[in-house]
């Protein structure tokens, strides 16, 4: 895993470190490098989960378009309901949103 230099993870929470591991353990299973490029830093939308410590970004340059899909699904399957897997533009967004459900 690589962090890019300006990356912080002041105040990110246990649920999006335990996210953290996950995603790396599946980049790993499929040969590339994570890189996270911002996760309580940087600049966002005032209601963005990144300043809660519940978002991270990830770079996709390293990835080949034609494996992008499959592995956003592997992402998406692994995360489980309560991570939005969001592919952007240039990067992959990652966010612990919990969905509750009343009983």
């Amino acid at each position: 895993m690589q962090l890019k230099t300006s990356v912080t993870f002041h105040g990110v929470t246990p649920e999006m470190l335990l996210g953290i591991i996950i995603v790396n353990s599946i980049f790993q299973m499929n040969n590339y490098e994570l890189v996270i490029t911002s996760i309580t830093d940087s600049k966002h939308s005032l209601t963005s989960l990144h300043y809660a410590g519940n978002a991270i970004d990830i770079r996709i340059s390293n990835i080949p378009l034609a494996n992008l899909d499959f592995l956003i699904n592997e992402l998406k399957n692994s995360l489980g309901t309560n991570f939005d897997v969001v592919h952007e533009i240039d990067h992959i967004h990652i966010e612990y949103q919990p969905k509750f459900r009343n009983s």
